[in-house]
């Protein structure tokens, strides 16, 4: 496997980042423009009260009034949200991603030890290699995947030697680190399973005293940036590791 081929999941992983970040840039953008025209237009028409449909059958919202204070903030609230979800989601995908083209690379660094793999018989025999091995390292993601980003940080540290640990980023001369990413992980589980509702832990580990999540428009770019570093962090490890002699010095 050359480089390109080694960095494909990189390379699907920084498309993935600039749809999400353009298109949240580009809903804020079009949040404030349907805000000014709703409220150009309840200057000009008096009708402040009228029902909003789309299509004529679907009901938005029973006043331009309160449409307007919605995209001011309950909308803009949701799309935080949203971001932030998705952001854990392809980073999360791209972790795991890179596992998979690590072991077509170079196997190696999967050897461990004294351990052993069972087949059935009759998979054994009626499978070549090349799919006992995908059966193996799919097993393997398969595992990851359940068991979740402290796990992963773990198996990186393990198998390629990369401790996440070491990553750390500077961001309008503030520093960040590790427990930022597990922050964000973090605040993506308590929009999923608790809509956004803190629990004793968060507040407790993060010195949060709000009992829901409150994000802001600075928030979610600064973490978009945390999470874009790391993944650059990763791939100069890769790049030490998987191709020395092409390194810059």
């Amino acid at each position: 496997m050359n480089e390109k081929e080694f960095f494909k999941p990189f390379r699907k992983y920084e498309l993935d980042y600039k749809r999400l970040k353009r298109w949240y840039l580009a809903s804020l953008y079009s949040y404030d423009s349907t805000a000014k025209i709703i409220e150009e237009n309840m200057a000009g028409n008096g009708k402040r009260l009228q029902k909003i449909y789309y299509k004529e059958s679907h009901l938005i919202e029973h006043s331009l009034i309160t449409l307007e204070k919605k995209y001011r903030k309950n909308y803009v609230s949701f799309l935080e949200e949203m971001t932030l979800t998705r952001i854990i989601s392809i980073l999360e995908n791209f972790l795991l991603d890179a596992v998979e083209t690590a072991f077509y690379h170079d196997k190696t660094f999967f050897f461990e030890a004294k351990q052993t793999i069972e087949f059935q018989v009759s998979e054994f025999l009626s499978k070549n290699m090349w799919e006992l091995e995908k059966k193996f390292i799919d097993d393997k993601i398969g595992n990851l995947h359940r068991q979740g980003f402290n796990e992963v940080r773990k198996y990186y540290k393990k198998t390629f030697n990369i401790d996440f640990q070491n990553f750390n980023t500077s961001i309008d001369s503030v520093n960040y680190n590790l427990k930022d990413v597990i922050k964000i992980h973090d605040m993506r589980h308590l929009i999923i399973h608790r809509l956004g509702r803190t629990d004793e832990k968060f507040r407790r580990d993060y010195n949060y005293n709000g009992k829901t999540l409150n994000l802001s428009e600075e928030d979610v770019i600064v973490y978009l940036q945390i999470i874009d570093d790391f993944v650059w962090f990763l791939k100069d490890k890769f790049q030490t590791k998987m191709f020395p002699s092409n390194t810059p010095l």
